[in-house]
């Protein structure tokens, strides 16, 4: 299972929607930093295609991976830059948590403030 979720981290540090929504179980749950859940792989193909073109260099960096049965709780930083401008590069720390499901993520989790995110947007 740990397998499925660094093969998920790979996928998104990669930009790679389609392998991201491979990943996925057919009712994945995402939910994002101020706790608003969305469901399932078509609106997240739509939502990770908006995300990468704002932040076409997100990348996820785990410093510790917790497990219990079929979930995980991982540590570390994510970071990017608006459009790809070096200027308006930022990085924070941030966790993240993962159910999976036969063999498959149905649950993603990201806790992190994102007000250095947002501010990057200016």
């Amino acid at each position: 299972m740990k397998k499925v979720v660094l093969d998920f981290i790979k996928a998104i540090n990669a930009a790679d929607i389609e392998n991201i929504c491979s990943l996925m179980t057919p009712d994945h749950v995402f939910i994002d930093s101020i706790g608003q859940e969305h469901k399932g792989i078509t609106l997240m193909k739509s939502g990770w295609s908006a995300y990468f073109e704002t932040f076409p260099d997100y990348k996820i960096e785990i410093s510790e991976i917790f497990e219990r049965d079929r979930e995980f709780v991982l540590l570390g930083r994510a970071s990017a830059s608006y459009k790809g401008e070096k200027v308006k590069r930022w990085s924070i720390p941030a966790a993240w948590k993962a159910i999976i499901e036969n063999g498959k993520v149905l649950c993603w989790q990201v806790f992190a403030d994102t007000r250095v995110q947002f501010d990057a947007l200016k």
